[in-house]
């Protein structure tokens, strides 16, 4: 059997490329037409080459071809069953002559290969105890260059391209159990045997399926059903489409023969005229049409734009201010959002110098009360109520307070007129500006107990 890498030059890691190119050039050198003095050989070359180039661009088929040319019999079990060696020959399109009923060709040549595999399984279920199954499933023939595809023959190929054997392998077996008494190493060299039955029953089953696979690609019958098929199909298709056709044509002509009843008809007279209206621009259309397009227009978008501005000035709501949670430092004159914040300039070494600066800078108690008596003698002249005045705490601590927006104009100074939120801060701005000083004290005044 004519090796196939050899056939157009190869070498065994050619690339798929490689093997392209080695084709072409093999065919162009073999094909009957540039040998026309040897045309029943070339043609028959020319075949090979074909057959060797479907084999090898093909991966699976490939790896197939690579086993029969490495493959060992001697290193597997014998047995008078077929073995993969013998199933690998078959991978070649020389061992038929040509596709016909003669006795070397196609139908004939692959008839009797299943044949014999279907028998080997009958004779397995026969006289092997350790076969897997106690039944086997149908057997349909192979058929002959008439056979139809449906339905004889695709169940012949749903068979095998599936197929599992039944046989049990023990001829694979390398160690024998009984030749020794001891329980642990039969126990062992079954177990052992076991797994190598499993891997030959694999590769026997493989080989099955893709020799069945491999025979179907190039079996005329199926490529001719596939054909039919295809034709089927597009038939098919070809009706639906006229189909749709007629059912639309039929539902035009249902249109045009249908008459409006008399009482649905209105006199041309009585119809009223739609008017289509802008409020915005204050404008009338007699089109749906341009009132699409006038709605698209810059002129109608500024107007809808403008009207929508004078809506939202006239109808807005004032909406109570919300509360804002603060966190203030009073020593450092800061306010923070939140807790983790100030927790964090407390800690800082900035924060710690302005608490130490504050504290060296304390004034005297008795010259702060003072000053304290004659601010609150001006801010009763002013007019103010009376409130009571909470001391801080620790200075080196913030304190946490809520804040509410208020009209800055409820307390002033009478001096400069500045508003100021609370009187604290108020109190902070005549200490250090003097302007309660400035202001004359009336004859009339409250103190503060």
């Amino acid at each position: 059997m004519r090796c196939y890498y050899e056939l157009l030059g190869l070498e065994r890691t050619a690339t798929a490329d490689e093997i392209k190119k080695a084709y072409r050039k093999q065919a162009l050198i073999n094909h009957p037409d540039k040998n026309p003095d040897q045309i029943e050989e070339s043609t028959k070359l020319f075949a090979l080459i074909q057959e060797a180039y479907s084999v090898l661009s093909d991966d699976h088929e490939r790896k197939w071809e690579s086993l029969l040319r490495d493959y060992d019999p001697s290193q597997k079990g014998k047995s008078d069953f077929l073995s993969v060696s013998d199933l690998l020959r078959f991978y070649s399109r020389q061992c038929f002559t040509d596709y016909n009923d003669s006795e070397k060709g196609f139908y004939s040549v692959y008839r009797d290969l299943f044949v014999k595999i279907d028998t080997e399984e009958k004779m397995s279920l026969e006289i092997d105890s350790e076969s897997l199954q106690d039944e086997l499933p149908d057997f349909y023939t192979f058929g002959n260059m008439n056979t139809e595809f449906e339905p004889e023959l695709q169940s012949f190929y749903n068979r095998f391209l599936s197929f599992s054997s039944i046989k049990s392998f023990k001829w694979f077996d390398e160690v024998n159990p009984m030749s020794v008494q001891d329980r642990n190493f039969r126990r062992k060299a079954d177990k052992h045997n076991k797994k190598v039955r499993e891997a030959a029953r694999k590769e026997f089953n493989e080989a099955v399926r893709d020799l069945a696979q491999y025979i179907r690609k190039r079996d005329p019958r199926y490529k001719k059903y596939m054909v039919e098929q295809e034709q089927k199909q597009e038939e098919q298709k070809k009706l639906a489409q006229e189909r749709l056709l007629k059912e639309k044509q039929a539902r035009l002509d249902q249109a045009k023969a249908y008459t409006v009843q008399e009482w649905a008809q209105v006199d041309s007279e009585s119809e009223i005229e739609e008017i289509f209206e802008c409020v915005v621009c204050d404008l009338t259309f007699d089109n749906p049409l341009k009132m699409e397009r006038h709605e698209k227009s810059k002129k109608h978008l500024e107007n809808v734009e403008l009207l929508r501005q004078e809506m939202e000035e006239e109808f807005v709501i004032q909406e109570p201010e919300p509360e804002i949670q603060t966190f203030e430092c009073k020593v450092c004159d800061k306010v923070f959002s939140k807790q983790d914040q100030l927790s964090a300039h407390n800690l800082s070494k900035k924060h710690r110098n302005q608490v130490k600066q504050s504290k060296s800078n304390k004034p005297d108690p008795k010259q702060d009360t003072q000053a304290t008596e004659k601010l609150l003698e001006n801010l009763d002249s002013m007019g103010l109520e009376d409130q009571e005045i909470k001391e801080s705490k620790d200075i080196a601590e913030g304190s946490v307070k809520t804040k509410k927006k208020k009209n800055s104009s409820g307390i002033s100074c009478n001096t400069c007129k500045e508003g100021f939120p609370s009187r604290t801060k108020l109190f902070e701005h005549l200490e250090e500006t003097g302007h309660a000083r400035a202001v004359p004290v009336p004859t009339k005044s409250k103190k503060r107990k």
